[in-house]
C-alpha cells in the first residue's frame, strides 16, 4: 500500500464518508487508486478503516473530489473540512490544522470543461491536481516500515531538502532497502512532477531502461533514448527516479563496482546523473557502491550515500509481533544480534524458533549452531535442511520469476505429484518463511534475496551437472519456458541460461570444446527412454542455439524436446527426425504481415502477409490452427464476426473476401470497390459487412444473401477507418482530410458531420456504451470525444505520440488504447462519468502502429509496420506473446554505379550485397524496421538510398554499409527515391501528397533542401539529365514534371486513372516516357506537351513499381501475376516487335532494376530468388536463391506438431526424409 499509516484500531467513520463520495460520483476503488496514483488496496484499507491517508494524499484526495462536483455546491469548504477532520481523529496520533489558504486556492480554479452538473456524459481531460503522474513498477507494496525513522529523515534531507542529484541506499541483501525508498518514496510522491520505479533484478540493458523512462516522461522520443537526452529531462521536469537491485549490474568474483560485460554505459548514467546540474533526483538501492567513491567526497556535493544497519531490539520485536515469539528482553538482544538486525534474516529465523522450539527464544539461542547466526549461511541451512519437494518448489519459483499458482506450478512437475503434496510443500515454506503468498490470489512467489540465492544454487547446479555429464539437473528443470510470456521468457534468458553458458564457457575456455561436449550430452540423452529424458533435450537445444546462434545441421534426432525455442534462428539441414516437441516455439511462416484482427472473445488471432498468406492461431497457446493462401494476395484489413463464426478480409484489388473462422475455408468474394479496401467493420448482429478504401465509397455488404445492401456516398477521399455503433443504427467514417461522418447507413442519410480537423489517416472508435465516439489522426496527437447525438465536441486527450494512427476500446468500455506513428501504445481509463485517466505506455514496437485490437480476458494485439505482432494483458501491460516471422521477400533491387554489385532490400528491412564478378553475398545488414520498397544509387559515389514502410530514409556507404544519414519527417510510408544528375539532391515520395527534396551531402548537417505539394500520393520518381527538372507519377494516374528550383509545376500529364511507376527520360531531353500498372506506355513530347504516341503492351501488372524503360523506350521490362518476367522490345514505329516470356521465378516478381550499362536486367520475388537476364540474349545467366529458415530441416517421424505447424514447418523448408542410420 502507499500514502497511508495503518493502526490496529478498526475506525470506519473515515471509510463511510469515503464511500459516500465514491458512490455519488459512481468510481470504482480501482478509478480512485489510479487517480491518487495509489494502489487499490491502499482505498480498501481507508474505506475499511485500517488505515487513513498522510496530509498529502488527503489533499489529493479532496481536490479530485472537489473537481468531480462530488462535494456538494455551495458546502464544498464545510464537507472538505468535515473529511480532513474524521481523518485526524481516525488517524489518532496525528493533529493537524485545515489548509485554509490551499483550498481557497481550489475554489478559485476553474472547472474543467465538460464538468458542469446535467452535461452530456462524456470523459472529461486528465486531472494533473491529484498528484504526480507515478509509474510503481512492480515495487512491491508497503503499508509502514519498523525503526527506520532515522533513515526516512536523512532521505528526506538529501532528496528534498538538499536536493541532491543521486543518493545511495547500501545494505546487505534482506536489509530493507527496497522497503525503505518505497514507503519513503510515498510519503513524499507530492513533491515530484514524475515517479519511476524499475527494478535491475532481471539486468534489463539501459537502452531498454531508457526507452521505458522516455516513453512516461515524454509525449516526444528520439529514435534512440540517450543518456544526454534523458538529462535533458530530468532538467526540465522535477522527478524522482528510482532503480532497485542495481547490484545485479556488477560483476561477481571482481571487486565491488565491477560491471558486468555490456552493462558499463549504467556506469555512466550514474556519473552523468550525479556530475550535471539538473532539478531531479536518482535514488539507487545496491548491496556495494554503485558509483566511484570520489563522488561522495565532501558534503556540499549533491550525492549522498546512506547505509543501512540492522533493526534495534524494540524495532525487531516490532516486526516480529505476529510471530509468537517470547523470552526475556535480553534474549531478544542476543537474538537480533546474531543476525545483525536483518529483517528478512530474523523473519526466516522466526519461523525456525516457532516450529522447533514453540516460539521459546532462550531455548532456540542454547541451542542452535553457531552457523546459523549470518543470512548467507542461515539460508544455506534452511536449505539444505529443506524436503526433496520443498527444493524443487523453490527452484521452479525461480525458473518461473513470477508469481505462479498451484495448478501451474503442478503441471511444471513431470512426476505425477498430487495437488495436497505440493501445497504442503507451500505450506511449509511458507512457514518458514522462505517463499511469499500474494494475499488477492493463490500464487506464490520469491523476495528478490531468496530470488538471488536459489537462482544462483540452480545456474550452479545445472553447470555442474552438465561439466559432469550428469543428464539429471537437466531433465528435471527447464533453463527456459517457450511458453512463458516473452518479458519472462527474456528475464529466464539473462538470469538461467546465460549464466550457465558463461560457467561453461569460463570451464572449457573454447567455443568449440564446448560445443563437442554438448553434443555428446545430446547423444547420452538420446540413449535415455523417452519418458526418462524430461527437459534435457530442449536444455540442450537452447544451450546450442544461444551458444552458436543457429542450429545448422545439428541433430537432435529421437530427443523428446520440451519448451524449444526455434524463433528466429537459422537452422537449415537440422536433423529432428523422430523427435517429439512438447510446448515449442517455431518461426512463424509469415512473410511481412500486413494485416492483424483479435476475435471479440481475445481466443484467436488472425494475421495476414503481404504475399497473401492468412493464418489463424489459438491465443492461449500460440498454437497454429489453420493458414491459406488467398488469390487476391495482401490484405489490407482483417475482421472477425461478432459470433466469431466468420473472417472477412479485404484487398487492395478492390475485392472483400469471406472465410470460415474455424477451418479457413473460403466461402465468398465480394466485388464492387473500383480501388484498394482499406477497412472493414461487421454489423453487431453480424449479418452486414461495411467496407470502405481509396474510392471514397462505402459498401454495406448483405452477408446472408451474398449482395450489396448499399452503397454511401459522399466522401471526397479515401476512407480510412468505420464503426458501427453499439445498437447497428449508425455507422462512423472516417477519411483523409475530411469531416468525420456518423450515416444512418440504411437510408444513406447523414446523421452527424464531426469537423474533425485532419490532414492524414483518421480512425474513429465508438465507446460500447454508444453515447459518444472517439476519433484521433495522424497528424496529431489529440484524441477527440464526441457526442454521438448532437455532434458536439465533448473533450480531447494528448497523448505522447506527435501522431495518433489507431484507437480502439476494450469491450467493456473502461479502457482506451491508442497506437502513434512513433510505435508508442497507450492505455487510459475511461468511463461514461469519470475523467479519463492515464494508464501507461506500453513499450516494445519500432514502427508506426497499423493495428490495435482488443478482446475480452483483458487481451490486446498490436501490429506493428514492421510486421511484429505483440499480445498482452492490457490491464496489467504485461507482454505476454510476441509474434513474428521471416522474410525473403525482394521488393528492392539497384545497381552500383560500376555495375558490379547488386544491392537488394527485403520485406523485413535487410539490405543485401550481391557481387556479380564472386557470385556471392558479400554483406547483410538491418537497414529499416519494416519492408524495404524502394533503392536508390548514387550517380557518382559509392553510396546508395533506402526507404520503405518505416517513413524514413537512410543514406549509405556501398563499401562499409555504414549508415551515413538519416531523414526522417515523412509523414507515411515512402515509394519512390531519385538522384538528381550529380547526386547532391535526394528527392523521396509516397503516401503523403509531397516530394521531399534532401541534401545528400554526407557531412552537411542540412538535411531537408525543399518540399513540393502534390495533390495525390507519389509512387515514381525521376530527374531530368540536367538535374533542374523532376517529373513524378502518381497513384491516380497523373504525372507532374517540377521545377526544381522554384517548386513550380510546368507540366500536368494525365496518363491514365491507375497509379504510375514507370519513368524514363529520352536521350534528347525533351521526350518523357511514362507506364502504369496496366502496362500502358505513353511517349510525351514535354515541349509540346503532348502525347506522341500510347501503347498497350499486355495484362495487367502485378506491382506499380514494377516496371522499367529502356533507353528511348526501345524496351520495357515488367513483372506480372505470373511468376514469369515480360520483356518487350518496341520497333521504330513504337510496336510491339518481339515479346521474351522469362521464367524462373517461384511466384510474382517485385524488384526490377536495369544495369547501368543496360546490358542486364534484376528482379526479384517473394520467395527471395533473384534472376540476373541478359536482355540481349532474352535468358538467365544467374540465378541467386536464398534458403528459408528451416530449409531441408528432418521432420521424419516427429511428434507433437499439429497439422498447421507441421504446414508451417514444411513451408518454412522442412522435409520428411527417413534417416540413414
Amino acid at each position: 500500500m502507499s500514502g497511508h499509516r495503518q493502526y490496529k484500531v478498526t475506525d470506519y467513520r473515515f471509510g463511510q464518508l469515503l464511500l459516500g463520495l465514491r458512490e455519488k460520483v459512481g468510481l470504482t476503488q480501482n478509478d480512485v487508486a489510479d487517480a491518487l496514483a495509489v494502489s487499490r488496496r491502499t482505498i480498501q484499507h481507508w474505506e475499511a478503516g485500517t488505515a487513513f491517508p498522510d496530509i498529502p494524499h488527503l489533499k489529493n484526495l479532496i481536490a479530485y473530489f472537489l473537481k468531480l462536483r462530488g462535494l456538494t455546491e455551495g458546502s464544498e469548504r464545510q464537507e472538505a473540512q468535515a473529511l480532513w477532520a474524521q481523518a485526524d481523529q481516525s488517524a489518532s496520533r496525528r493533529k493537524s490544522l485545515f489548509d485554509d489558504r490551499w483550498f481557497a486556492g481550489l475554489l478559485d480554479q476553474p472547472a474543467a470543461p465538460g464538468q458542469s452538473r446535467g452535461a452530456s456524459p462524456a470523459p472529461m481531460a486528465e486531472s494533473t491536481s491529484a498528484g504526480p503522474r507515478v509509474d510503481w513498477g512492480d515495487a512491491p507494496e508497503v503499508s509502514q516500515v519498523f525503526g527506520r525513522d532515522r533513515e526516512l529523515s536523512e532521505l528526506e534531507q538529501s532528496v528534498v531538502a538538499e536536493r541532491c542529484r543521486l543518493v545511495a541506499v547500501l545494505g546487505l541483501g534482506g536489509i530493507g532497502k527496497t522497503t525503505l525508498v518505497v514507503k519513503f518514496a510515498q510519503d513524499v510522491s507530492h513533491q515530484f512532477e514524475f515517479i519511476i520505479w524499475r527494478s535491475l533484478r532481471d539486468a534489463p540493458e539501459l537502452q531498454d531502461l531508457l526507452t521505458e523512462c522516455f516513453q512516461i516522461l515524454t509525449p516526444t522520443r528520439p529514435a534512440k533514448p540517450s543518456v544526454a537526452s534523458l538529462l535533458g529531462l530530468l532538467k526540465q521536469h522535477r522527478c524522482l527516479l528510482i532503480l532497485d537491485n542495481v547490484e545485479t549490474l556488477h560483476r561477481a568474483g571482481n571487486l565491488a563496482g565491477i560491471y558486468k560485460e555490456g552493462f558499463e554505459a549504467y556506469q555512466q548514467l550514474f556519473h552523468s546523473i550525479a556530475q550535471t546540474r539538473h532539478q531531479s533526483c536518482l535514488i539507487l538501492t545496491s548491496r556495494e557502491m554503485p558509483v566511484d567513491p570520489e563522488f561522495l567526497e565532501g558534503r556540499t556535493l549533491p550525492v549522498r550515500a546512506i547505509k543501512l544497519t540492522g533493526l534495534t531490539s524494540a524495532a525487531s520485536q516490532a516486526l516480529l509481533l505476529d510471530k509468537g515469539l517470547f523470552g526475556p528482553a535480553d534474549a531478544w538482544e542476543v537474538f537480533v544480534h546474531y543476525y545483525s538486525g536483518n529483517p528478512l534474516a530474523l523473519k526466516i529465523a522466526s519461523a525456525t524458533v516457532r516450529d522447533l522450539f514453540g516460539g521459546d527464544l532462550p531455548a532456540f539461542l542454547r541451542e542452535a549452531p553457531v552457523t546459523l547466526h549470518t543470512l548467507q549461511h542461515l539460508l544455506g541451512n534452511q536449505f539444505e535442511h529443506l524436503s526433496v519437494l520443498e527444493r524443487d518448489i523453490l527452484f521452479w519459483l525461480a525458473i518461473e520469476r513470477d508469481p505462479v499458482a498451484l495448478p501451474e506450478l503442478r503441471r511444471n512437475f513431470l512426476l505425477d505429484i498430487p495437488s495436497h503434496e505440493i501445497l504442503s510443500g507451500l505450506t511449509s515454506l511458507l512457514q518458514r518463511a522462505m517463499i511469499e503468498r500474494q494475499e488477492q490470489s493463490a500464487a506464490f512467489y520469491l523476495l528478490p534475496v531468496l530470488l538471488e540465492f536459489v537462482t544462483d544454487r540452480l545456474v550452479n547446479l545445472m553447470a555442474e551437472q552438465i561439466l559432469r555429464q550428469n543428464l539429471e539437473t537437466l531433465a528435471q528443470y527447464p533453463l527456459v519456458k517457450s511458453q512463458s510470456s516473452d518479458q519472462i521468457r527474456e528475464g529466464q534468458l539473462r538470469m538461467l541460461l546465460q549464466p550457465v553458458l558463461s560457467l561453461l564457457k569460463r570451464h572449457f575456455g573454447s567455443q568449440a570444446l564446448l560445443l563437442e561436449h554438448l553434443r555428446l550430452l545430446v547423444a547420452a540423452a538420446r540413449r535415455l527412454p523417452r519418458e526418462a529424458q524430461g527437459y534435457a533435450g530442449g536444455n540442450l537445444v537452447n544451450l546450442l542455439a544461444h551458444l552458436n546462434t543457429h542450429l545448422q545441421g545439428e541433430d537432435f534426432s529421437g530427443l523428446t524436446l520440451r519448451h524449444v525455442s526455434l524463433q528466429g534462428l537459422e537452422a537449415q539441414d537440422a536433423d529432428f527426425s523422430d523427435a517429439e516437441f512438447i510446448d515449442s516455439r517455431f518461426t512463424e511462416p509469415l512473410e511481412t504481415i500486413s494485416a492483424m484482427t483479435l476475435s471479440p472473445s481475445g481466443t484467436y488471432l488472425a494475421a495476414n502477409t503481404y504475399n497473401g498468406h492468412i493464418r489463424c492461431w489459438r491465443v492461449a497457446d500460440g498454437k497454429p490452427i489453420w493458414t491459406v493462401a488467398t488469390q487476391t494476395a495482401r490484405a489490407w484489413s482483417l475482421s472477425f464476426s461478432p459470433d466469431e463464426t466468420l473472417l472477412a478480409s479485404s484487398h487492395f484489388r478492390g475485392t472483400v473476401s469471406l472465410w470460415e473462422a474455424a477451418t479457413g475455408r473460403h466461402l465468398h468474394t465480394f466485388t464492387g470497390h473500383h480501388e484498394w479496401v482499406h477497412t472493414l467493420a461487421f454489423h453487431p448482429s453480424g449479418r452486414y459487412l461495411a467496407s470502405g478504401g481509396i474510392d471514397a465509397q462505402i459498401c454495406i455488404w448483405d452477408l446472408h444473401e451474398r449482395k450489396l445492401a448499399q452503397v454511401l456516398r459522399g466522401h471526397a477521399a479515401r476512407v480510412w477507418s468505420l464503426a458501427f455503433s453499439p445498437d447497428g443504427e449508425s455507422l462512423a467514417s472516417g477519411a483523409s482530410g475530411e469531416a468525420i461522418r456518423i450515416w444512418h447507413w440504411k437510408t444513406g442519410d447523414v446523421r452527424q458531420m464531426l469537423q474533425h480537423a485532419a490532414k492524414e489517416l483518421v480512425t474513429v472508435a465508438f465507446h460500447p456504451g454508444g453515447r459518444w465516439l472517439a476519433s484521433c489522426s495522424e497528424d496529431s496527437p489529440v484524441i477527440q470525444f464526441w457526442a454521438v447525438d448532437t455532434g458536439e465536441r465533448l473533450a480531447a486527450l494528448t497523448s505522447r505520440s506527435a501522431g495518433l494512427t489507431q484507437i480502439a476500446f476494450n469491450p467493456d468500455g473502461t479502457l482506451l488504447v491508442s497506437g502513434g506513428s512513433d510505435g508508442s501504445v497507450e492505455v487510459w481509463r475511461v468511463g461514461d462519468d469519470q475523467p479519463p485517466h492515464y494508464l501507461r505506455m506500453l513499450m516494445g514496437h519500432e514502427g508506426s502502429i497499423g493495428v490495435i485490437a482488443c478482446g475480452q480476458q483483458d487481451r490486446l494485439a498490436t501490429l506493428s509496420s514492421g510486421g511484429n505482432i505483440r499480445l498482452w494483458n492490457v490491464e496489467s501491460g504485461k507482454l505476454l506473446r510476441v509474434m513474428e516471422g521471416y522474410s525473403r521477400l525482394i521488393g528492392a533491387n539497384a545497381f552500383s554505379s560500376d555495375g558490379k554489385v547488386l544491392v537488394q532490400g527485403d520485406a523485413g528491412g535487410k539490405i543485401r550485397l550481391w557481387e556479380l564478378d564472386r557470385r556471392r553475398y558479400r554483406a547483410l545488414t538491418q537497414g529499416h524496421l519494416g519492408p524495404i520498397f524502394v533503392l536508390a544509387v548514387h550517380p557518382a559515389a559509392r553510396r546508395f538510398a533506402t526507404a520503405g514502410y518505416d517513413r524514413c530514409v537512410r543514406l549509405w556507404d556501398l563499401d562499409s554499409l555504414d549508415c551515413l544519414k538519416t531523414y526522417p519527417g515523412h509523414p507515411g510510408a515512402i515509394f519512390a527515391l531519385a538522384f538528381n544528375h550529380d547526386g547532391s539532391l535526394l528527392a523521396s515520395g509516397g503516401v503523403f501528397h509531397a516530394v521531399m527534396l534532401w541534401d545528400s551531402d554526407p557531412l552537411s548537417d542540412r538535411l531537408q533542401a525543399g518540399r513540393l505539394e502534390t495533390a495525390d500520393d507519389v509512387w515514381a520518381l525521376r530527374f531530368d539529365p540536367t538535374g533542374a527538372g523532376l517529373v513524378s507519377g502518381h497513384l491516380h494516374g497523373s504525372v507532374s514534371l517540377w521545377d526544381v528550383r522554384s517548386g513550380a509545376q510546368k507540366l500536368a500529364l494525365p496518363h491514365g486513372t491507375t497509379p504510375v511507376g514507370g519513368l524514363r527520360f529520352g536521350t534528347d531531353g525533351r521526350t518523357l516516357m511514362t507506364s502504369n500498372n496496366q502496362q500502358l506506355l505513353k511517349v510525351w513530347d514535354l515541349e509540346q506537351a503532348e502525347c506522341r504516341h500510347t501503347l498497350d503492351i499486355g495484362a495487367e501488372g502485378n506491382r506499380t513499381t514494377c516496371v522499367v524503360i529502356g533507353p528511348d523506350g526501345r524496351f520495357v521490362a515488367s513483372g506480372s501475376d505470373e511468376p514469369v518476367i515480360h520483356l518487350r522490345r518496341l520497333g521504330p514505329d513504337r510496336t510491339v516487335a518481339e515479346t521474351v516470356v522469362i521464367p524462373g521465378h517461384l511466384n510474382r516478381v517485385w524488384g526490377i532494376a536495369l544495369s547501368p550499362d543496360e546490358r542486364y536486367l534484376a528482379s526479384s520475388d517473394e520467395e527471395g530468388t533473384t534472376l540476373l537476364v541478359d536482355i540481349q540474349a532474352g535468358r538467365v545467366v544467374e540465378k541467386i536463391m536464398l534458403d528459408r529458415p528451416y530449409e531441408r530441416m528432418n521432420l521424419h517421424g516427429v511428434k507433437g506438431l499439429n497439422a498447421a505447424e507441421h504446414a508451417a514447418l514444411k513451408t518454412l523448408g522442412a522435409w520428411e526424409e527417413e534417416a540413414a542410420r
